[in-house]
């Protein structure tokens, strides 16, 4: 839901327009976090705060890497609403590929696990 309104995001003018969608966003992406961290919990099993772990630091490294991106975009274009779009389609390629991950099995239910590799 939060791709939508990052493109209104994009196309809106004036400091209480920007501030009033920005909030909508982030309040509508704050909604997805429980479900990501009872995932990330469901798939890891016990090793679920590995499992936390792992999209913790993905995360913060996309973040840290957003802003540097974000920066070089608007220097070469100057335009601010390109960053934008392009933040939106990968929130809105995110939700896709959140929606098809299976929680009922678990990291160590996987059946490719090559025979000198298996947990003793």
């Amino acid at each position: 839901m939060s791709h939508p309104l990052d493109d209104v995001l994009g196309l809106v003018d004036g400091l209480v327009s920007v501030v009033t969608v920005s909030t909508l966003c982030f309040g509508v992406m704050d909604l997805m976090l429980p479900a990501a961290w009872a995932m990330c919990l469901n798939l890891g099993g016990s090793c679920g705060g590995t499992a936390t772990a792992v999209m913790n630091t993905a995360g913060n490294l996309g973040g840290l890497l957003c802003t540097v991106v974000f920066g070089y975009v608007i220097r070469a274009n100057g335009n601010y609403n390109l960053p934008l779009f392009g933040i939106a389609a990968v929130v809105l390629i995110s939700a896709m590929l959140f929606s098809r991950v299976d929680c009922s099995r678990g990291l160590s239910q996987r059946e490719s696990v090559p025979q000198g590799l298996k947990a003793r």
